[in-house]
């Protein structure tokens, strides 16, 4: 509790001094800086707090010069003669906030979703996957919290091993049309139906397209025949005969098929030709299906 009141109260001086003298002091920061501090002082010592190991630990490298930060933007230390002075509390002010939230919330569960990890990674000059830990350490295992990255790479990363799930986002082009597409890559300690689901972004919203399920009965109805003449057999399927034409004897009949029609609606085309021709004691004879092409052939046989 002292610790925390003696960094709320340094920070509120601070935010205080910068008003007062005229550099560039933020009043909505001022505020801030005085809730903590009386937030600090009331709390008791039995409140819950967030563990900040991990926290301390990378400062602490931080400002023994173990890690080093990239560019001036990222140093948030004053250089007097003959000394440099770090605030702790300000180093790393992201990571800083999203403690205080989650301690705040105690002991709620709280949801951070750190959008991205590359760029937070890039500011600070410091290995996503440090950061990853740090924060799976302190927060994730001991502080009842729940932590969603966001990477701007695609594929495999090596910080797929730290995460319980991994969900790729996927953008295709078919035919000149984008087809957004998410598919779980690792969902730990939960089974996996469904893998993959295709989504739009219409009216900025996510929704999800419901899949399309064509199930094929274990005993199927018995279908009429349909007579033959002299010079045509039938499909076994009145509507194609009707849309398509009856297939001339002797002929081979290829069947093309296009990437959105589903295999099970081939396949009950198929048993529909079958169904016809064995109904009748004819013989059949076909290719094994090869997306998106379906070739087959049937004539008359004497067995």
């Amino acid at each position: 509790m002292r610790d925390n009141v003696l960094k709320a109260g340094k920070t509120f001086l601070q935010r205080t001094k910068e008003g007062l003298v005229g550099e560039g002091g933020n009043p909505k920061a001022t505020v801030a800086a005085a809730r903590e501090l009386l937030q600090a002082m009331h709390r008791s010592d039995d409140s819950p707090v967030v563990v900040r190991t991990e926290l301390h630990k990378l400062e602490g490298q931080i400002e023994a010069g173990e890690i080093s930060e990239e560019g001036e933007e990222g140093f948030m230390g004053n250089i007097d003669e003959g000394e440099i002075t770090f605030d702790l509390g300000m180093m790393l002010p992201e990571l800083e906030v999203a403690y205080d939230i989650v301690e705040t919330n105690l002991p709620k569960k709280t949801l951070i979703v750190v959008d991205s990890i590359d760029a937070l990674s890039e500011r600070y000059g410091i290995k996503a996957q440090r950061l990853v830990n740090t924060l799976q350490k302190d927060l994730v295992e001991n502080s009842s919290t729940n932590i969603v990255y966001t990477l701007e790479t695609s594929g495999k990363t090596d910080m797929d091993y730290l995460g319980d799930g991994v969900i790729q986002m996927l953008s295709e082009d078919r035919d000149g049309r984008r087809v957004r597409k998410l598919s779980i890559e690792k969902l730990r300690g939960q089974p996996v139906e469904r893998w993959k689901y295709y989504f739009t972004l219409s009216g900025g919203r996510m929704n999800v397209f419901e899949p399309t399920w064509i199930r094929i009965p274990e005993r199927l109805r018995e279908m009429p025949s349909l007579p033959d003449d002299e010079r045509t057999i039938s499909s076994g399927n009145p509507s194609m005969d009707e849309h398509f034409g009856r297939i001339p004897r002797g002929s081979l009949v290829l069947w093309e098929f296009g990437l959105d029609v589903h295999q099970d609606v081939v396949r009950c085309l198929e048993l529909a030709v079958m169904a016809d021709a064995c109904g009748r004691g004819a013989g059949w004879h076909g290719f094994p299906p090869t997306p998106p092409t379906t070739a087959w052939s049937r004539g008359r046989c004497a067995c």
